[in-house]
């Protein structure tokens, strides 16, 4: 388990964005769940060896992880032969497990009714007057789409191929007068708007969310508070770690540190994200995280984490829970801005153990073929056996080109 950027994943046993270190078994008796509380990289080996009767000997599962102490929760859900009804809880014991372990990782809230609902989405230029007429189109047709969705282009500045800067609309896209009548327009259909904003931060003295946050990292830091805002480049260094990602130059949020969680949630504010309103959800990618100019594809192991009380961890200790981190910083930056009352809608990509609490994930960048209708829903079973209910699949794959039955397939 090690949340990895895997371009056109095959459809095996390997590492993808996400992990839950949980395993859990049935048997006649009672059902049985452990859960590995370790976010570095982990192997989990399962193995059925043989008596020498040649009978099963039962299962080991072998846990290893490359950092941090050993903690781990086992859970188990007895048979209760004397009750009568078989769906009861007093009998169900998958039930009672999943109730269990969501008592230590916690519990999913009721997702928003409009997430249940079909979503346009596609990895293509955008502007305002596509998506005006793209909502226009589907209720013309009598579509039931109910959220439109844009992917990076729609914070692309000025036409720079690495100009992309989160909570900033693109000017030549999107003007202030089109902003508006988009806005209004998808309301009066009754949609929702969701924009992608990753961790990445393009490295740029002119962009706001850099400039600000770099004044803060850069202030005279009191001991007990520390404003860790970007993740630092190794031990014993207070420089940010830079690499390249969709904008180029680019450094990273550090959600471990409590104050970094706060300045990255007061930028969903209406007055921060100039154009957005109630409407806007968000879209969490590249957070396992990617990083484009390293050999691992990702965060360098000795890169440096400092929480506000001066407790540094390096990037090997917590790299499978960066994405959840993210992802609740998202959440309680939407709760905070629509001052808790409006539930918040947050998809993630990389996601870890307690991801369930912040909204939703989905299984990647997955492939237009027949292996890759069973294999998306497998993932999404498995997670929900984990106790992560609230997951979905690109329909139908996010690359290649399906034929019309492959279409049909992916919707039924």
């Amino acid at each position: 388990m090690f949340a990895t950027d895997h371009l056109h994943y095959p459809n095996k046993v390997g590492p993808l964005y996400g992990s839950i270190p949980y395993v859990t078994g049935l048997s006649s008796s009672a059902a049985t769940g452990m859960l590995w509380v370790n976010s570095a990289k982990t192997i989990i080996d399962i193995d059925r060896p043989t008596a020498s009767d040649d009978s099963e000997a039962g299962v080991q599962l072998t846990f290893a992880s490359e950092a941090n102490s050993m903690e781990f929760f086992m859970i188990s859900s007895a048979y209760v032969p004397e009750a009568d009804d078989a769906d009861s809880k007093a009998t169900n014991r998958v039930k009672i497990l999943s109730e269990d372990l969501a008592t230590v990782t916690g519990f999913a809230p009721m997702p928003l009714l409009h997430m249940f609902g079909y979503h346009f989405c596609k990895w293509y230029p955008v502007s305002a007057d596509m998506l005006i007429e793209r909502n226009a189109n589907f209720t013309d047709y009598g579509f039931p789409i109910d959220v439109l969705w844009s992917d990076i282009e729609w914070a692309q500045q000025n036409d720079d191929p690495s100009g992309y800067e989160y909570f900033k609309f693109n000017p030549k896209n999107f003007t202030d007068a089109q902003i508006t009548e988009m806005n209004s327009e998808i309301e009066k259909s009754g949609r929702r708007i969701v924009v992608i904003v990753d961790p990445h931060i393009k490295a740029a003295d002119d962009y706001f969310v850099y400039s600000e946050g770099m004044d803060l990292q850069q202030q005279e830091q009191p001991a007990g508070n520390v404003s860790n805002i970007f993740i630092r480049e190794g031990p014993g260094s207070d420089k940010p770690f830079y690499g390249d990602c969709w904008p180029g130059n680019s450094t990273w949020i550090d959600f471990l540190n409590t104050n970094a969680q706060n300045y990255w949630g007061d930028l969903f504010s209406y007055d921060k994200f100039k154009g957005s309103n109630y409407m806007y959800s968000f879209w969490n990618d590249m957070n396992e995280p990617a990083v484009f100019s390293t050999d691992s594809h990702t965060m360098p192991m000795d890169a440096v984490h400092v929480k506000a009380d001066g407790t540094t961890l390096q990037h090997l200790e917590i790299h499978n829970a960066y994405g959840a981190l993210h992802q609740r910083s998202s959440y309680r930056g939407l709760l905070k801005r629509d001052d808790n009352k409006q539930r918040p809608f947050v998809l993630t990509r990389s996601f870890f153990m307690g991801s369930q609490k912040y909204s939703a994930y989905w299984t990647g960048d997955n492939t237009a073929t027949y292996e890759e209708v069973l294999g998306s829903f497998t993932m999404i079973l498995q997670n929900g056996i984990a106790g992560h209910p609230f997951g979905g699949a690109d329909v139908p794959g996010f690359y290649g080109n399906p034929t019309d039955d492959l279409y049909v397939m992916f919707y039924q």
